[in-house]
């Protein structure tokens, strides 16, 4: 509340940096703020593409296009940053994973009576040349979990960081007459090939812990080691930097 205020009005901030104790005054101006959900750049040989969930139909295309652009330029490899990707729109999700895995099971969904749903990928369209890693964290949720999930078992793509969050159940909310509503979880999630996600989580294949110390010091140690695993079965040469 002490930050908001109307756009265009002056805001002071003391912030404190990570690596020591000092203190710094910054005076700001107000301003709607608008996080993109997809960010790319190079990261040396290589190409990065951040994706922060999976809000509307267009984070679709711009993934797309920067994933083609990125391997039109030469990257030898794709780093998909999905950490603290906490989801989305379902149909987004699935649209998207179109681009990267075959046709087949991306997730199950299964309600109280038992009925099961199995959702599959048809008419895909895969757009990777070259190699995939993924990068999850706690923060990967909901339908990053099962883009993750869907990604490792159909086998195209690498995982690299922590356990995903293991929120992964559909649920509705029931109004309730004081004005507060009711969650009920109404169906179970589970991978397309049939392993709960719920309170389970996507395991990568390369448990990589984020060092807060490196990160400080501009080293992302969790894209690193994506980078490294790229050199190794893509070749190229390693990036000097890889700041977050």
């Amino acid at each position: 509340d002490l930050v908001r205020g109307a756009a265009g009005t002056p805001v002071t901030l003391g912030v404190q940096w990570a690596s020591n104790s000092q203190v710094e005054q910054i005076t700001l101006v107000r301003a709607e703020v608008s996080v993109p959900f997809v960010q790319a750049r190079r990261v040396g040989a290589f190409g990065l593409v951040q994706l922060r969930g999976f809000p509307e139909p267009s984070v679709v295309r711009e993934v797309e296009q920067a994933i083609v652009r990125l391997q039109a330029e030469g990257a030898r490899g794709i780093i998909l940053d999905l950490r603290g990707n906490s989801g989305g729109r379902v149909d987004v999700g699935s649209d998207l994973l179109a681009r990267f895995v075959p046709d087949g099971p991306i997730y199950q969904a299964v309600d109280r009576e038992g009925h099961r749903e199995v959702v599959n990928v048809r008419n895909a369209r895969p757009i990777l040349t070259v190699p995939l890693v993924v990068l999850i964290d706690e923060g990967t949720a909901s339908m990053g979990e099962v883009f993750a999930a869907a990604v490792k078992e159909h086998a195209v793509g690498h995982l690299i960081g922590t356990k995903t969050a293991g929120a992964v159940a559909a649920s509705i909310y029931v109004p309730l007459s004081d004005g507060s509503a009711l969650q009920l979880s109404v169906e179970q999630v589970y991978t397309g090939g049939g392993a709960l996600l719920d309170k389970v989580g996507v395991t990568p294949d390369e448990t990589v812990e984020l060092d807060l110390d490196a990160l400080r010091r501009g080293h992302d140690t969790q894209i690193e080691h994506a980078i490294a695993y790229l050199q190794r079965v893509a070749g190229g040469p390693v990036a000097t930097s890889a700041a977050r």
